[in-house]
């Protein structure tokens, strides 16, 4: 099935020997959006789950682990629902809802598709290529983060979301 908004097999191909090949995608499963999963993550965004705008109290998550393609997609749905709303129906900016908490990845692919939705967010892992390697670094890389949490019991470290 073919990635969106890139994939990295078309583009590879498609520039090999001067464009003489033209990949065909057949899609092999069929998936689809739960809606109200991702509306439920949007809700969630609006009541600082993140500790964006309306954040006064901890943030319920403190970032976002993607270890496919198809939660990107999800994600960039997600993203894109809130840039419609943003000065519509929300105040301030899409940044101001999404901070600058990380973005762990597995691969390029899932990098790739993030970098395309153009937030400012780090995104990080993409080096590690499997599951037990990133979950590896993020203890480090995470913990790092939270090292006040690991020291003070009555800081929070918030947990990850997993999409």
């Amino acid at each position: 099935t073919k990635s969106t908004p890139t994939d990295g097999y078309e583009e590879y191909f498609s520039a090999a020997d001067n464009g003489r090949y033209q990949p065909i995608f057949v899609p092999v499963l069929e998936h689809r959006f739960r809606e109200e999963a991702l509306a439920s993550i949007v809700a969630a965004v609006y009541e600082g789950g993140f500790g964006g705008r309306r954040g006064k109290r901890p943030a319920k998550w403190g970032g976002i682990i993607f270890t496919s393609q198809r939660a990107v997609e999800a994600f960039a749905e997600v993203i894109n629902t809130i840039r419609e709303d943003v000065g519509k129906c929300q105040p301030g900016s899409l940044e101001d809802w999404i901070p600058p908490i990380p973005l762990y990845v597995v691969g390029p692919a899932t990098a790739r598709g993030l970098r395309a939705l153009g937030l400012q967010n780090e995104i990080i892992g993409e080096e590690t290529g499997n599951g037990e390697a990133l979950a590896e670094f993020m203890l480090k890389h995470y913990n790092g983060l939270h090292s006040h949490a690991l020291v003070d019991q009555d800081v929070v470290k918030p947990p990850l979301l997993f999409l």
